[in-house]
């Protein structure tokens, strides 16, 4: 497991911030010792510096740029004061990706999550399945959004149980596929240009015979195209309905640096009124997934 077995402190403030050769050394020590996995360098280096001591403070930064670029250890750069770090100081780091902070408690709070979230991922975790069915790859690869009827495809290609359902693109079709998946049944709008179809009147429910499915698909396609002229229509769904249950929203997310995770909520018009969704980074195991539920 990644973590800080041992925590040495190098106090190299007199000679070395003059002798750069013997400050680089001190690094390079820490960093070649196997019990350390990081070396956080402090000093007071605030935007006040004036000339000759910002020039001190950037040959420190570089000496620390130059080894950060040798080694796979992470190394962190702060200031001991609030204020922020000194230009000149700051320049050499952002060239190296060395992070530079500024504050004593908020850097060491931020290593601490660092080091957290190392023994976090360190965790045996379930791994991600790939794609069973190469298209899906190529689909995704495509960028454009997925229709519900793609969705729930991908979602039983992967194992996971959805509604029967049928795209019909007649009254006489959707009459027929209703018969054979048994009443009741819902009625969809199928378009990728109308992502929420009840605004549109493109959702109806409770069809228990053909007649009612005939008519109910007529008034639909006219309804839609009354209320979103411009968008393309692929059909209409004829869907099994499920009277009984839970409602839910679960989903995938990304958010920005980070990667994918899964959404759980109340479900249908309560998701926008509770706004009570749990966010995890993916993969979840079978504890989180019921911490978040």
């Amino acid at each position: 497991m990644w973590k800080i077995a041992r925590l040495r402190l190098i106090d190299a403030t007199g000679v070395a911030v003059f002798d750069i050769a013997m400050y680089t050394n001190c690094l390079r020590a820490l960093l070649a010792d196997p019990a350390i996995s990081l070396v956080a360098i402090s000093q007071d280096c605030p935007s006040s510096l004036g000339s000759d001591q910002a020039a001190t403070y950037r040959r420190l930064a570089e000496a620390v740029a130059s080894v950060s670029v040798a080694t796979m250890k992470p190394v962190v750069f702060f200031n001991n004061l609030s204020d922020a770090i000194h230009p000149a100081v700051l320049e050499p780091l952002e060239l190296a990706a060395v992070p530079a902070l500024s504050g004593m408690r908020n850097a060491l709070r931020a290593i601490s999550h660092l080091v957290s979230y190392y023994q976090y991922v360190d965790i045996e975790r379930p791994a991600c399945a790939s794609y069973r069915d190469a298209r899906w790859a190529e689909r995704l690869a495509s960028g454009l959004p997925f229709t519900e009827r793609e969705s729930k495809a991908f979602l039983a290609d992967h194992g996971i149980a959805v509604t029967r359902e049928h795209l019909a693109t007649t009254a006489d079709e959707a009459a027929s596929t209703a018969r054979q998946l048994g009443f009741p049944v819902v009625l969809k709008i199928d378009s990728v240009d109308i992502p929420h179809k009840t605004e549109v009147g493109g959702v109806m429910l409770n069809l228990d015979n053909e007649a009612a499915v005939r008519s109910a698909f007529a008034d639909m396609l006219a309804r839609v195209k009354t209320q979103a002229p411009n968008v393309h229509i692929n059909g209409v769904l004829v869907q099994q309905q499920v009277a009984k249950g839970v409602e839910a929203i679960v989903g995938i997310a990304t958010h920005r640096p980070f990667g994918p995770g899964v959404v759980v909520g109340s479900g249908g018009v309560l998701v926008e009124l509770l706004q009570d969704a749990t966010f995890e980074i993916a993969p979840v195991t079978r504890g989180e997934a019921i911490e978040m539920l």
